[in-house]
């Protein structure tokens, strides 16, 4: 199997390649006060979920979905 860890070289490429756009919207929501106007609004793109404590937790990719999550 190949080791698929991502490299510090790797990851520093990544670093200094950035993303513009991303970088220009995080500017102007600093620059605006809207921080937490822009967090509220992050989390609510994700579901609010609670794991169930006498459930094991799941790993990302783990192919059992989410067993001991509760909406």
């Amino acid at each position: 199997m190949p080791d698929e860890r991502w490299t510090d070289e790797f990851l520093n490429q990544l670093r200094e390649a950035g993303d513009p756009d991303a970088d220009d919207a995080i500017a102007e929501v600093s620059a605006t006060g809207q921080e937490e106007a822009a967090r509220q609004g992050l989390i609510g793109l994700r579901p609010q979920q609670r794991r169930d404590p006498q459930r094991p937790a799941t790993k990302p990719g783990d192919d059992r979905g989410a067993a001991g999550v509760h909406p």
